[in-house]
């Protein structure tokens, strides 16, 4: 009996070491949960092949001509999530007006589109009827929503903090960490938020990398060495299943030409953490916001 414990015992430690060898062999796969289609420097194509050869598995690609960003999924199935933006307008775009939550609807049902957002240069804050309508369009459907608003003015906390209580079937997703939210603002929020989200775009750029300040104040959550510090890392820690990884390639600057950087920066900062953690940032967070769509 006793030979026969010890053999299954001999077993089973060998699958965990199997287990365990395949995990840390497997890379990681990386979604990337905000970046816009470019308008200049790259055709659309360019920038497909772009993100593909830095790693990217899949993209919310973000966009406001509607027909645009639902042909470039098309085009593209399992790759592009198409998501409609409020921000960049051009000729063609959707403007913010009383259609255009039922507009995001209609979208959403035909899977021509699969997000909301990225929602930015406005008042979000749903004292209007027309992003109120926005909002009880998210939270009736799923779809996520993206906020650009920076959380250095309390009246931009409160704010989110209405909208969050006022629709808490909404998925609101907030860009970059709240542009210069500190770890103990975003922590106290994703306690008392369950439908709060956020993406770490920009925000895990290496330190000094890039033309992105404000005021001179460097965005950046990492150390010298691109590793976490280490209160980000305790409050990704502490609530794995709220945190995005994104980019946010876009149209200004040269930012796209760091798009494998960006990538290996953020392979380097997560990898300290549980590969369960990863995971979750990396890609599994954002696909179990999307429901499917766009796959």
């Amino acid at each position: 009996m006793r030979k026969l414990f010890l053999t299954i015992a001999a077993v089973a430690c060998a699958a965990s070491v199997r287990a365990l060898a395949a995990t840390a062999e497997t890379p990681l796969i990386f979604v990337d949960a905000h970046t816009h289609l470019m308008v200049e420097n790259l055709t659309p194509d360019e920038e497909i092949a772009l993100l593909k050869k830095a790693g990217i598995s899949r993209v919310v690609l973000m966009h406001n001509e509607p027909e645009v960003i639902a042909d470039m999924a098309r085009k593209h199935p399992g790759f592009v999530i198409p998501s409609l933006s409020l921000n960049r307008p051009t000729p063609k775009s959707v403007r913010l007006d009383e259609n255009t939550g039922s507009l995001m609807t209609r979208l959403y049902a035909d899977r021509a589109i699969c997000s909301y957002g990225e929602m930015s240069g406005g008042d979000f804050s749903a004292n209007s009827e027309s992003v109120r309508a926005i909002y009880a369009a998210a939270a009736a459907s799923g779809a996520p929503v993206n906020l650009h608003v920076d959380l250095a003015k309390p009246e931009n906390v409160a704010a989110v903090e209405a909208a969050l209580s006022a629709y808490p079937k909404m998925h609101l997703v907030l860009a970059h960490l709240g542009w210069t939210a500190g770890p103990d603002l975003i922590g106290r929020l994703l306690d008392a938020h369950p439908n709060l989200y956020t993406d770490v775009s920009i925000r895990l750029d290496s330190p000094g990398s890039l033309p992105w300040r404000n005021n001179g104040r460097d965005l950046s959550i990492l150390r010298a060495d691109d590793t976490l510090q280490p209160e980000w890392r305790a409050l990704i820690e502490r609530h794995p299943d709220r945190f995005l990884f994104a980019m946010d390639i876009n149209s200004f600057g040269l930012r796209y030409t760091m798009t494998e950087d960006l990538v290996s920066t953020a392979r380097k900062a997560l990898a300290p953490l549980p590969r369960k953690i990863q995971d979750a940032v990396a890609h599994g967070n954002i696909e179990r916001l999307l429901h499917g769509c766009g796959s």
